[in-house]
């Protein structure tokens, strides 16, 4: 009877898994592998990945391929394999479905990581917990050796199915739920785009990463409900007087300390944010959006958390940055950056235009 018992505990956990090294809360029900953009991908010089932005760039990728080609006796071959609504699921299933890498792979995503549910959000302390598990070198040398061992070491999840194209997430989200869903989206991020940039390495691959611009002056599309109180409300419509009426330094101290009170209040920092530009003081400026979009309590856009989850891991295994976000709002405060809430002026497209254009000279030296 115990023997039966154990059996079925054995069978009830093997079955409640899913085979995988890198414990993943999702599956594709078709692999890339299949499909014929795979072919044109794996044959491409320049291959170009990511999500809406990667989309807005691909056209002044294209503008300077007759430039770097000039020399060449055939153009330089270029693929756009970004998709509007990808997140890095999506680019890391696509480039470990290649045989063969493309000379340069170019990176520019990041801004819609929330788009698609990739987990429930139920299941973040086991997603977390999985994640512990594979970081115990013990346990992930076992589960690299013999795969099929991670059904027993991974706790089982609602695995979400996903299917050819991004699907955006359709349900209302409560602010609790939100916040589970952005630490669990901060930690599958943070190791899936590892597990990229450790297979790109290992095959000796080139990339350029572009970190996505980020619209700080954008106002919060909202605030998560246990961080708002009546009173907080009530401050914060007396600080929006005071920045209206362009009274920033009597904006300056209420607005600080609400920022000390309300952690966690994207409204807060963003009027924080405000009576910095107001005054001057950009740098501070940039700090407080920043925190204002991260405690957005809408899932809508990118943050700087993923930035830095891109340079940091990148600049670890060597790969080359360009610093997109960086490009535009070191200028804050000194002009019109953006020309609606998601992408910037054209003046900065050609900035990244030439820098890119400069590194993709070097590593193909051309």
């Amino acid at each position: 009877m115990a023997i039966s018992f154990a059996g079925s505990l054995v069978y009830l956990k093997y079955t409640s898994t899913r085979t995988s090294v890198l414990p993943l809360p999702y599956y594709f029900a078709k692999s890339y592998k299949q499909d014929i953009a795979s072919t044109k991908a794996a044959e491409a010089d320049i291959l170009l990945v990511g999500d809406r932005m990667a989309k807005s760039f691909n056209r002044g990728l294209n503008q300077m391929i007759p430039r770097l080609s000039e020399n060449l006796k055939e153009p330089l071959k270029v693929y756009d394999w970004s998709t509007d609504g990808e997140g890095i699921h999506r680019t890391l299933a696509k480039i470990k479905s290649l045989d063969t890498l493309p000379t340069l792979i170019i990176y520019l995503g990041g801004t819609q990581e929330f788009y698609e549910k990739t987990f429930n959000p139920k299941d973040v302390k086991r997603i977390l917990h999985n994640f512990n598990v594979y970081n115990d070198d013990k346990k992930a040398s076992l589960i690299m050796a013999f795969p099929i061992l991670s059904r027993f070491l991974y706790a089982g999840v609602d695995y979400q199915k996903l299917g050819e194209k991004p699907v955006k997430r359709k349900e209302k989200i409560e602010a609790a739920v939100t916040q589970n869903i952005m630490e669990g989206t901060y930690k599958l991020f943070e190791y899936q785009w590892m597990d990229l940039l450790n297979h790109i390495k290992s095959k000796d691959g080139k990339m350029v990463v572009i970190t996505p611009p980020i619209n700080l002056e954008v106002v919060p599309r909202s605030v998560c409900e246990n961080s708002q109180t009546q009173n907080i409300l009530i401050e914060q419509n007396r600080i929006s007087k005071l920045i209206k009426e362009k009274r920033y330094k009597d904006a300056f101290k209420p607005a600080s300390e609400l920022s000390k009170i309300a952690v966690g209040n994207s409204l807060s920092f963003y009027l924080l944010g405000k009576v910095h530009l107001g005054t001057g003081d950009f740098l501070k400026a940039r700090q407080a959006f920043y925190k204002a979009n991260i405690f957005d309590c809408t899932l809508w856009r990118g943050n700087i958390i993923f930035n830095k989850i891109l340079v940091e891991e990148a600049e670890t295994r060597g790969f080359e940055i360009i610093d997109f976000n960086l490009m535009i709002n070191r200028n804050i405060g000194k002009n019109v950056l953006f020309s609606d809430k998601i992408y910037p002026q054209e003046l900065f497209w050609e900035m990244l235009n030439e820098e890119v254009e400069t590194k993709i000279r070097s590593l193909l030296k051309l």
